[in-house]
């Protein structure tokens, strides 16, 4: 079997897997009380940093091995089989010890990368989230757009729980917010109520 090949197995199996803990969030999610905004904006967001983190410890644990740090595995990957992005002008414009000491680097940016990301659990907030969003868009931008598959959904469940996160926030007064109060004019009130 090809590396190639290898490679695209590897990508189904992380998409199975990433697909399965988001299906358990969105399962949570799906058996909430909507009556209980509360308690879904502050453990939503929550829950899918862990997943997303759990997901990211796992590939980080995975390549805490000698090929790994050393950048070996990325440049054989990246730096010399990779036919797309900045890969092919590197092969022709450096020194084959320049791409060595490059895949080390990016060995090491990538595995603490994702040890951060990985971390960022502790932390729960927006922040984290967002962080989480950008760097898994950045692992599909240097590396392959097959990775979408394994990330789309961590993605999706990291701006969910972005957008869960501001149920616990106070904000400022909407016309939404306006249905719940007593309004001196009952025509404008039912409109309201309409568009909500």
């Amino acid at each position: 079997m090809s590396a190639a090949r290898r490679s695209q197995n590897a990508y189904n199996d992380a998409t199975f897997v990433t697909s399965f803990w988001a299906g358990l969030w969105l399962l949570w999610l799906s058996t909430r009380d909507p009556e209980n905004a509360e308690s879904v904006g502050l453990y939503g967001p929550v829950l899918a940093q862990a997943i997303v983190s759990l997901m990211f410890l796992g590939g980080a644990i995975g390549k805490l091995t000698p090929e790994y740090w050393s950048g070996e595995a990325f440049y054989h990957l990246y730096f010399l089989q990779k036919a797309s992005g900045v890969y092919p002008w590197l092969r022709e414009a450096v020194s084959d010890a320049t791409l060595r000491w490059l895949a080390g680097g990016f060995a090491k940016t990538v595995i603490v990368a994702e040890l951060c990301v990985g971390g960022c659990f502790l932390l729960s907030s927006r922040t984290t989230l967002w962080l989480s969003v950008f760097t898994m868009a950045g692992v599909v931008a240097i590396s392959t757009s097959l990775l979408f598959s394994v990330m789309g959904s961590l993605i999706g469940i990291s701006l969910a729980g972005i957008m869960l996160s501001r149920l616990t926030q106070p904000g400022p007064a909407t016309a939404c917010s306006a249905r719940d109060e007593p309004a001196r004019d009952e025509p404008a009130r039912s409109a309201v109520a309409t568009l909500c």
